[in-house]
C-alpha cells in the first residue's frame, strides 16, 4: 500500500513536471507564454544586433528584416508586414493601422501539427535608435 502511494506520488509529480515543461519550452504552449518567454531574453529595450544574434542562437528562422519600415499594428490586434502598395494598410484586412517602430524584424519559431500545421512567428519592431518597442507572436495554420 505504501509503495502504490509512493509511485502515485512520483507519477503525479513527473506528469506536472512534464507539463510545465511542455507549455514553457515549445511551440504549442499558449501565445502570452511564448512571447514572455521571448521578452525574458530580449526584452523591450534590447538592441536590433542583440536581438539578431538571439535570432541566430536558438536557430530561428529570420524570415525578414526591414531596415527602412515598421510593423503594421490593426484596429483588430493583428499584426503584420507594411504592404509596399497599400500606404495605409487597409487593403489586407479592410481595417486601417498604424505603424510601429521605423524598422522591423519577422522570424519563424518553427512548425508544429502534423495534419494541421501550425507556424510560430514572431514579429518585432524597433526605433529609430535599433530599440526593441515591440514584439508579437502570432500562430498561423495551413489548410
Amino acid at each position: 500500500m505504501k509503495k502504490s502511494i509512493i509511485a502515485l506520488l512520483l507519477g503525479t509529480i513527473l506528469l506536472l513536471s512534464f507539463g510545465v515543461w511542455f507549455f514553457t519550452c515549445t511551440l504549442w504552449a499558449p501565445v502570452p507564454m511564448i512571447e514572455k518567454n521571448i521578452q525574458r531574453n530580449i526584452p523591450l529595450g534590447t538592441n536590433l544586433e542583440d536581438v539578431l544574434t538571439y535570432i541566430n542562437k536558438e536557430k530561428y528562422n529570420l524570415v525578414g528584416h526591414n531596415e527602412h519600415v515598421g510593423l503594421l499594428h490593426y484596429q483588430d490586434g493583428s499584426v503584420g508586414w507594411w504592404p509596399l502598395n497599400d500606404p495605409l494598410g487597409s487593403m489586407e484586412t479592410g481595417t486601417q493601422a498604424e505603424q510601429i517602430g521605423v524598422k522591423s524584424i519577422q522570424a519563424s519559431l518553427g512548425v508544429y501539427g502534423v495534419v494541421l500545421e501550425t507556424e510560430v512567428i514572431v514579429f518585432m519592431a524597433f526605433d529609430e535608435n535599433d530599440r526593441l518597442i515591440f514584439l508579437a507572436v502570432d500562430k498561423i495554420s495551413a489548410l
